[in-house]
């Protein structure tokens, strides 16, 4: 499956095509959703910044994609399989992230404005997981139970002369 929209301004989604990606509206209201600054940490403080927060859900499976957005920005945002990303039409807009469910940070995206070329994606080592798509996770065949062992035959006794070695 894959889902694509333009997003122009904070939170004005046009030409959506899909249902994977659902914009989510602040809890107090406002435009932009604040999320914690993931490309650099201060020790001593945190710092929000204002972005337009998706809500990706592929089968059982769900993300958060948080885009810097501004009031005159646009971005065209295509998903893939397995929580994939492009970006196109790119416009006042520096970053995005990729989240889990419980906002750790997955990989976040430097745009060409700061990269000076292509999308960067860049995947910090102590980041979430992410989630393995449905077509990704196979269930291992039912493996067959061990035969039992055959009782011994032990009823022969009569030939004792015999070399009868069937252990």
């Amino acid at each position: 499956m894959s889902d694509s929209l333009v997003l122009k301004g904070l939170k004005d989604v046009r030409k959506h095509k899909g249902s994977e990606m659902l914009l989510c509206n602040p809890k107090r209201g406002g435009n932009s959703y604040p999320v914690k600054k993931w490309w650099a940490q201060n020790a001593g403080q945190t710092t929000y910044v204002g972005c337009s927060v998706f809500k990706v859900t592929q089968g059982a499976n769900t993300v958060y994609l948080a885009v810097d957005t501004a009031e005159m920005s646009t971005i065209r945002i295509d998903s893939g399989a397995d929580f994939t990303f492009n970006f196109y039409g790119i416009h006042q807009i520096n970053r995005a992230a990729l989240f889990t469910l419980d906002w750790e940070l997955i990989e976040h995206y430097v745009f060409p404005k700061i990269s000076g070329g292509k999308v960067m994606t860049v995947t910090p080592p102590s980041g979430g997981a992410r989630p393995a798509s449905a077509a990704a996770v196979v269930t291992p065949p039912a493996t067959p139970a061990p035969a039992a062992a055959a009782p011994a035959n032990d009823t022969e006794d009569d030939d004792e002369d015999s070399n009868d070695s069937s252990y």
